[in-house]
């Protein structure tokens, strides 16, 4: 298998793992049970984000070693490139929503925007920076990652736009139950009226 090749297959290994991560996380972050823990599951799935790429970085030779330190098989290559992806795609739902949380009252749209021109403008320097620095490649995406981890730690998500919603769903389910109060007021009503009229008779 040549060398391209082996590329091709790292990458799409870490992408199918980074839409499995998502899905998992942000399905599990859903739940009633850990509806407040977004920060909790951000921190542990940039950790184990990290560690993936570090075990990666040690399987490579990279600024401070010309040769790998563990060993550098297309099978380690290839579970530590997947475990990146996975837990990379687990942190990016959770990023969405914490966002979304600090900005509230702001529409949703806007913290999207600002993620996705974030990326935009992060990805462009890095590949600018891919075909020159191969070496440094990793330790850039290495120290990105720590920052990201520093930056949820001394962040606060107070989930404002979570109970607002709730408090939404729970006015809207109080006017249907009122409605159906009303509308068996109503029929008891008329089935009331209907009788006296027939004691009347």
């Amino acid at each position: 298998m040549t060398f391209l090749l082996l590329l091709g297959w790292f990458g799409f290994g870490s992408t199918v793992a980074g839409i499995i991560g998502s899905f998992c996380v942000g399905a599990l972050s859903d739940t009633r049970r850990f509806q407040r823990s977004v920060e909790i599951f951000m921190i542990a799935s940039l950790i184990g984000c990290i560690l993936s790429i570090i075990w990666f970085e040690l399987c490579v030779h990279t600024t401070f070693f010309e040769k790998p330190i563990l060993s550098s098989t297309p099978i380690s290559i290839g579970l530590s490139t997947a475990l990146a992806g996975f837990f990379q795609g687990a942190s990016t739902p959770l990023i969405y929503e914490a966002l979304a949380e600090t900005m509230f009252p702001l529409p949703e749209a806007i913290s999207a925007l600002a993620i996705n021109q974030w990326n935009n403008v992060s990805s462009l320097v890095l590949l600018f920076v891919a075909p020159h620095q191969d070496k440094l490649m990793n330790l850039l995406v290495l120290i990105v990652v720590g920052a990201c981890i520093l930056m949820v730690c001394v962040s606060l998500v107070l989930y404002e736009r979570r109970d607002e919603n709730q408090r939404k769903l729970f006015g809207k389910q109080q006017e249907v139950l009122n409605d159906d109060d009303n509308s068996s007021t109503c029929v008891d009503t008329a089935i009331h009226h209907r009788n006296l009229k027939l004691r009347l008779m």
